[in-house]
This record gives structure tokens, C-alpha cells and sequence, in this order.
């Protein structure tokens, strides 16, 4: 009875200083408004399964810009309305990341394009890895692809039309090409010991990277030795061996010839070391260090690994659901004279406006990225009579921007075709579509993300008949982790003749 009586105490005085802070913040700091929160939880109970539709019903009553609190941290602020996302996104004091602790752990040698502030550093990474992608798209870009789906389709093959669960094989398939643009390795296999170490790597990190995990909802929980933590030590050692085994490898056997991306830094190193005017910027010089290079590098991998793979296997589930659509792609491939033996190339693009259409609609409806990846506020940012303080977490419902019907008509019905009547088909700069950031910090590997997109689907459905199992139904909604991940389900590949 007196056990029962001290708990019923300490819950109330933490629901009181609770609503106490809320109140505070909401009426006095002029934070946007939002449910209040319980104890410990915040308002993560709120959010349910599909938590990007939990926000859009929110802002129904609390408007285009709300806050929500989560787990113990500080109340976060999500914003439905598509105007005023694309202002703050474009803010120069809105394009830092929020610090997480898991990164704190990860990257204590070295911050990365994906965990540092908007410096700098950040500006000068991003400028030099997004040249390097450039540059390899223009003189890899085909080959690279040709040669990551080519070992796709024979083990699609090999099936001889059987039922399979493709998410190993398509996982499989982008680690390869993101490993060839990366460090211009050819993999003989998916059991190369290269791949599967990229491969623990990617799972290990997404396993601390997600919003639930108790050492980013709890402060300070990175400094208790759990029995979850060592392993968070032991990710770190292993991705600091492999980046430098990689680093030096490729510096020794560099000839001045850049072949994929990790040759390209090398080469903006040596070049810094040798150029007495750049060595003498004290910028450069203290902040071009491999450490910090390793960490942008490894960046690239776990964003675009889960990112792409997510979308390929949307893109395949839609492509068999949607059996109508499938036969007008293939349509366009034949009307082109596409026989299953050619491959198509990206830089063809242009001649297929439906296979293009298709993919678009596909990543518009599911928005796999929903919220994006969050942003921290730099300074005060005083927007429609708020403030959002300094340190602040910012997301934007880029799933609610994607399903605006200011944009979209009917935006629920999935309609490839509403991509034909764009003038700009083409363009990485759609209203109303959000799929790769927006403003200052967009994704760094948009670029290559597009190719594969366009790819792997028209190849796919050149060589192959993709379709669902009589007794397979998929649940459309997927899975809510860090992105929107699709179910698990079988397809049938049957080689076209």
C-alpha cells in the first residue's frame, strides 16, 4: 500500500512538471502548439504506426506548423504545411542536424556530410563528393549499373520462375553498384567477404539509428554499459577498420587516375598538400582530413543502402500489383525496338516518359523518406507569430506535401499518368514532390538514386514478367522505421522470351 502510494506520488509530480513545461514553452517560448505530454513517453503514443498521417490529422487541429514531444526529449516541431517547409528548409538557420547520441558513439573520430553542422566542412565535403558523383555518372554511370543488374538477373533467372522473397538479391544489387561508384570494387559474388562486411555494417548502424532506440531517447544512456552497448563499440572499431583499410589501400595504389569516389578524395588530398596557396587557407588544411572524409564516405553507404533498397522493392511490388501499367511499360520498351537481350541505358531516359512516369508515382505515393531527415535549428527562428528556439529538431511531413491536393489531384489514387501532363517530366525540381530533400541540405546521392530507379525498373521488366503469387497480399502500408519499408513478399520472375 505504501509502495502503491509513493509511485501514485512520483507519477503525478512528473505528470505536473510535465505539463508545467509544456505550458511553458507553448504559451510563454510562443512554441507551436501541440498535444501535451505524459511523463517519460512524451507523446510518442500518439504517433502510431503510421505517424506521418498521425501528424497531418494533428495540424487539422493545431494548424500547419505543430510540436510534439517524444520519449524524454525536447518537444520537436513537425511541419504539414508545404509552403511554409519549403521556407524553413531553405533557411540558412535550419540545415543542422540535430545531435544524436548514437552518432555521438559512431562518429567520435570524425563527423560526416550526414551527422555535422551546415559549416564549413559540411560545405566542402558535400561540394567535393558531389563532383565526384557527377563525374563518375558521366564516365560509369551505364557500366557500373549493367554490371550490378546483370548479376541480378541471373540469379533471378536461376529461380526458373519460381516464388521468391527478394529482398536479399535487391539489397544485394545495390551494395554492389554503391561499392563499384564507391571504392571500384567488382564483386564476384554476394558472399565476396567485402560485400557482407558492408552488408553487417549497414544493419548494425540502422539498428542504432532508429527513433526508438533507448540510448537516443534517454540522455546519457550512451555512458552506462548495457549489454546493448559494447556491440555499439565494437560497429565503431569495425567501421573505422574498413574505412582505413580502404583509405590506404587506395592511396597506394593511386596513379593520378581517379576510377570512383574514394580515389577522387585521395586525389583532392594530395592535390590540397601540393598547392602552396590552398595548403596556406587554414580552413582546408585543418578541415580536408581523411577522418572526416571516411565518415562523409560511410555516410553515403547506410543512407543510400536502405534508402534505395526500400524504393526498389516498393518499385517491384508496384510494378506486379499494377499489372496494366507493367504491359505499358513494356509497351514503351518495344516501341523503342528494346528486345530483352539489349539493356537500357540512363542516358535514354528521354525516350520512355511512361517508365519515368511510373517510378515517380510510385515513390510520390509510398514517400518512403516521410519526415525526411531531420534538421536542428541553429538560431531563433520566429515563423507565422512561433519561435522555434535554438537546438530544436525540425521535420517535415513530406508524405502530407506529397499527398497535397493543391498539387495532386485525386493524391490518394495511384495515377502514373498525372506525371505525363508535367511539362517537366524530367526534373528534380516537381512541385509538390518531395522524394530527396529540399533546400539546403538535399540527399547527396539524388543523383545516383534517379539512375538506379529508372535502371533497374526498365531492364527489370524488359527481361522479366514480374508478378505476385496467387495467394500473396502484401499489406500496402509497409512498415514505419527511419523510412517507410516495404513488406516482406514473394514475386515471381518469368524470363521473357
Amino acid at each position: 500500500m505504501v509502495l502503491f502510494v509513493v509511485i501514485s506520488f512520483v507519477l503525478l509530480f512528473l505528470l505536473f512538471c510535465t505539463l508545467l513545461d509544456d505550458l511553458y514553452l507553448i504559451k510563454f517560448k510562443r512554441l507551436p502548439p501541440g498535444p501535451l505530454s505524459l511523463p517519460i513517453i512524451g507523446g510518442l503514443h500518439l504517433l502510431g504506426r503510421e505517424p506521418y498521417k498521425s501528424v497531418q490529422n494533428m495540424a487539422a487541429k493545431y494548424g500547419g506548423i505543430l510540436s510534439l514531444r517524444l520519449g524524454m526529449q525536447e518537444r520537436f516541431v513537425y511541419v504539414v504545411d508545404p509552403e511554409l517547409a519549403k521556407q524553413l528548409l531553405s533557411s540558412e538557420y535550419l540545415a543542422d542536424r540535430p545531435r544524436l547520441p548514437f552518432f555521438d558513439v559512431l562518429s567520435k573520430e570524425g563527423h560526416g556530410i550526414g551527422s555535422r553542422p551546415y559549416d564549413f566542412t559540411w560545405k566542402l565535403h558535400t561540394r567535393i563528393i558531389y563532383s565526384s558523383i557527377s563525374k563518375l555518372i558521366q564516365t560509369q554511370l551505364d557500366n557500373i549499373l549493367q554490371n550490378s543488374e546483370e548479376h541480378l538477373f541471373k540469379i533471378l533467372e536461376g529461380k526458373k520462375g519460381e516464388p521468391i522473397l527478394p529482398e536479399t538479391e535487391i539489397r544485394t544489387a545495390v551494395l554492389m553498384t554503391m561499392g563499384r561508384f564507391i571504392f571500384g570494387h567488382e564483386y564476384a559474388s554476394a558472399d565476396d567477404p567485402k560485400l557482407q562486411l558492408i552488408l553487417w555494417l549497414n544493419e548494425e548502424t540502422m539498428k542504432g539509428l532508429q527513433p526508438v532506440n533507448l540510448i537516443n531517447l534517454i540522455p546519457g544512456l550512451q555512458y552506462i554499459s548495457l549489454p546493448f552497448y559494447p556491440n555499439y563499440r565494437n560497429l565503431k572499431k569495425a567501421k573505422e577498420r574498413f574505412l582505413n583499410d580502404e583509405f590506404e589501400s587506395h592511396k597506394r595504389n593511386f596513379d593520378g587516375h581517379a576510377l570512383d569516389i574514394m580515389d577522387m578524395i585521395i586525389k583532392e588530398l594530395e592535390e590540397d598538400e601540393h598547392d602552396s596557396m590552398k595548403f596556406r587557407q587554414k580552413q582546408r588544411k585543418e578541415f580536408l582530413l581523411p577522418q572526416n572524409f571516411l565518415m562523409s564516405i560511410f555516410t553515403l553507404i547506410v543512407g543510400g543502402e536502405q534508402t534505395l533498397s526500400s524504393n526498389l522493392l516498393w518499385l517491384l511490388l508496384y510494378t506486379a500489383k499494377h499489372q496494366d501499367c507493367q504491359e505499358k511499360i513494356l509497351r514503351e520498351l518495344r516501341n523503342n525496338d528494346i528486345v530483352p537481350t539489349d539493356f537500357v541505358q540512363f542516358h535514354n531516359k528521354q525516350k520512355f516518359p511512361y517508365t519515368t512516369a511510373f517510378y515517380k508515382e510510385t515513390m510520390r505515393f509510398v514517400s518512403t523518406s516521410y519526415f525526411g531527415i531531420p534538421r536542428t535549428a541553429s538560431a531563433d527562428i520566429h515563423v507565422n507569430g512561433f519561435t522555434i528556439p535554438k537546438g530544436t529538431t525540425v521535420f517535415p511531413n513530406f508524405w502530407s506535401i506529397n499527398h497535397n491536393e493543391k498539387y495532386w489531384s485525386q493524391p490518394h489514387e495511384f495515377q502514373p499518368e498525372r506525371f505525363l501532363e508535367l511539362k517537366n517530366l524530367h526534373s528534380p525540381n516537381i512541385p509538390g514532390f518531395i522524394i530527396y530533400g529540399y533546400g539546403r541540405r538535399p540527399c547527396i546521392g539524388s543523383q545516383i538514386a534517379r539512375a538506379c530507379l529508372f535502371s533497374f525498373l526498365c531492364n527489370t521488366v524488359n527481361k522479366f514478367h514480374v508478378s505476385l503469387p496467387p495467394d500473396e497480399e502484401p499489406d500496402m502500408r509497409g512498415h514505419t522505421q527511419l523510412v517507410i519499408e516495404p513488406p516482406k513478399f514473394k514475386l515471381i520472375f518469368q524470363k521473357r522470351s
